[in-house]
C-alpha cells in the first residue's frame, strides 16, 4: 500500500511541474524580445555636440593655466627639447620671434599654448593647440589635434592638417582650410574663412546656426 501510495504521489508532483513549465511558457521573457540592431559603422564619439558644450570646452582650454602646470618655454630648440621629454602636458611658447618648425611626431597628451611673434609650422600631432598670437606669416598647421582654437586677434592660420574641432574666437582672424575638420566654430564677426578644399565646409556660429561655404570660396563674418 505505501509502495503504491508513493508512485501515485510521483505522478501527481511530476504532473505538478509539468503544468507550471507549461503555465512558465506562456509568459513573455525578455529573452524572447527582439534585440535593436546597432549599424556597423555606429560611433557614439561622432554624436553631435551643441555650440554650448564646445564653448564650455573652449573655456576650460583658455583657463588651463589656472588648472594644471604650463611649462614655459622662450625659444625653438627648448620648445623641441620640452615636447621630447614628454614630462609635461601643457607648454607655452612666448617671447621668441623666430621661425619655427615641429617636425612630425605624436605629442598627442600635450596641449600646445603658442603666444608669440613667432611664425611657426606645426606638422606634429597635439591634444590640443592655442593660439593668441603669431608673426605676420602666422601658424601653419599640417598635424593633428583633438581641438585647434585661436584666441587671439589678427592670426593668421594655413590649415592643412586634422582636428575634431577648429574654434575661431579671435579678432581679425583669417584661416585657410585645405585639411580635415569635425566640426568648425566662429564666435568673432571679424573672421574670413578661405575655403581651399574641393568640398563644402559648414561653420556653426554662437547662435547654432550653420552656413555652408563652397568649395574654393571665402566667407568673411563681417
Amino acid at each position: 500500500m505505501k509502495r503504491i501510495t508513493a508512485v501515485l504521489l510521483a505522478v501527481l508532483m511530476t504532473a505538478a511541474v509539468l503544468s507550471f513549465a507549461s503555465c512558465g511558457k506562456d509568459k513573455p521573457k525578455i529573452e524572447d524580445f527582439p534585440v535593436p540592431e546597432i549599424p556597423e559603422d555606429y560611433d557614439e564619439s561622432t554624436t553631435l555636440r551643441t555650440v554650448g558644450d564646445i564653448v564650455k570646452d573652449m573655456t576650460e582650454l583658455k583657463n588651463i593655466e589656472s588648472s594644471v602646470f604650463v611649462r614655459g618655454v622662450t625659444t625653438g630648440s627648448a620648445l623641441l627639447s620640452t615636447l621630447g621629454a614628454g614630462k609635461d602636458e601643457a607648454v607655452k611658447l612666448s617671447g621668441t620671434d623666430e621661425s619655427l618648425l615641429v617636425p612630425s611626431a605624436d605629442y598627442k597628451n600635450v596641449t600646445l599654448i603658442v603666444d608669440s611673434p613667432a611664425n611657426l609650422t606645426l606638422n606634429a600631432s597635439f591634444k590640443a593647440v592655442a593660439v593668441y598670437s603669431a608673426g605676420e606669416e602666422g601658424v601653419q598647421f599640417a598635424g593633428s589635434a583633438e581641438t585647434f582654437a585661436v584666441f587671439g586677434q589678427d592670426v593668421k592660420v594655413e590649415f592643412s592638417g586634422s582636428a575634431n574641432t577648429v574654434y575661431i574666437e579671435g579678432k581679425n582672424c583669417t584661416l585657410t582650410f585645405s585639411g580635415k575638420c569635425d566640426a568648425i566654430v566662429n564666435m568673432n564677426t571679424s573672421t574670413v574663412i578661405i575655403n581651399a578644399t574641393e568640398n563644402d565646409i559648414a561653420v556653426l556660429n554662437a547662435s547654432g546656426s550653420e552656413i555652408v561655404v563652397p568649395a574654393g570660396e571665402t566667407f568673411s563674418a563681417n
